[in-house]
């Protein structure tokens, strides 16, 4: 997808990075040598969550690890990349932003890239640091909430989390809103009406598939 958006600035994912596909590792390890901006999704969220508590010497926190909602949502497989030194991923996730302000606009909108649609809590949230958010992070990284056409923005929103198709569309299609794009047509699924990585270019709103 890289390849075919040609020459650009900058990259920026809305998240999810691990869990999902055969080799997370990799995808991190991309984004690193390519400086790509990374914004947290609920799945960076989970693994957080896990080794931030995770100590091997304790009794029984094993048994913890593998009845844990990351390992039960993918994140066994993530976990073993990562065994021998598992601060090298937390390292990565825990500082991630909430969400990533773009230098660009959309009919007269600043354009932020984020994991879920954030519109829905409070047109303050570019006021609001990436500090300020993280204490309702869990709550921002795993709303289901999609833009209301009667709601007044004071930005454009790009994002994913939940895939398109969920939502009613066919042939992992994009969903645009008047102040919103969810981006997620499921990349990693084997099924008719996901399976395709999409990307947009800016500032002309040109989405890409591959």
């Amino acid at each position: 997808l890289i390849e075919k958006a040609g020459p650009v600035d900058e990259i920026i994912s809305v998240g999810d990075l691990i869990d999902r596909g055969e080799d997370s590792k990799a995808v991190i390890d991309l984004c690193k040598a390519l400086n790509i901006k990374v914004c947290k999704g609920n799945h960076e969220l989970m693994a957080q969550e896990v080794l931030e508590e995770f100590d091997p010497t304790k009794p029984f926190n094993r048994m913890w690890l593998l009845g844990s909602d990351w390992f039960n949502n993918g994140g066994e497989k993530v976990y073993r990349q990562y065994e021998e030194n598992p601060s090298e991923l937390l390292d990565f996730i825990k500082d991630l932003p909430i969400y990533i302000k773009t230098t660009h606009t959309h009919e007269g909108l600043p354009i932020i890239v984020s994991h879920t649609f954030l519109g829905t809590f409070s047109n303050n949230v570019l006021n609001a640091t990436n500090e300020d958010l993280k204490a309702h992070e869990s709550v921002f990284l795993w709303t289901r909430s999609q833009p209301n056409k009667h709601a007044t923005p004071s930005f454009f929103n790009i994002f994913g989390h939940t895939p398109t198709d969920y939502l009613g569309t066919k042939n992992a299609k994009p969903i645009t809103y008047n102040y919103g794009i969810n981006l997620d047509t499921g990349a990693c699924y084997n099924l008719e009406n996901r399976g395709k990585l999409t990307g947009i270019l800016l500032p002309e709103m040109e989405i890409i598939q591959i």
